[in-house]
């Protein structure tokens, strides 16, 4: 399966994103929070919203609920970012390859977990072949 995540992060104009979905097909697309607002944009609909919808818009969150997305809610105190809760959910389903779209730009925080975040996944997915005595995965 290959997957999308719309994260909540600085987004560059729709047509760069149509153009890259209709080049890099997915099997599943998820919105992480406020990455939602950019697929609802696009006129997307999402398999699922994952997150602890602290920066989703209202109108994002009326469009959510008229199009009948579920909805993964999570507290807003936890140890870690909708990305990351939409990059596990991914993993769970069988994702094979994840792409993050809207991953930088906004807060330093999480542009670096983010960041973080695909190191841990390369550990996930290549671990057989990368993993030595000296280079430990997370």
């Amino acid at each position: 399966m290959n997957a999308i995540i719309f994260t909540g992060g600085r987004y560059r104009s729709p047509g760069f994103y149509r153009k890259y979905l209709e080049e890099h097909p997915a099997d599943c697309i998820v919105a992480a929070d406020a990455g939602a607002g950019m697929l609802m944009e696009l006129g997307i609909v999402p398999r699922l919203l994952m997150g602890d919808l602290d920066s989703i818009r209202p109108e994002v969150l009326a469009w959510v609920r008229e199009k009948d997305i579920p909805v993964y809610r999570h507290p807003t105190h936890k140890n870690e970012t909708d990305t990351e809760l939409a990059v596990t959910w991914c993993l769970e389903q069988g994702a094979g390859s994840i792409a993050l779209l809207g991953a930088l730009g906004t807060r330093f925080d999480h542009s670096l977990a983010n960041v973080h975040l695909l190191y841990r996944m390369l550990c996930r997915v290549w671990r057989p072949w990368w993993r030595t005595s000296t280079t430990p995965c997370f």
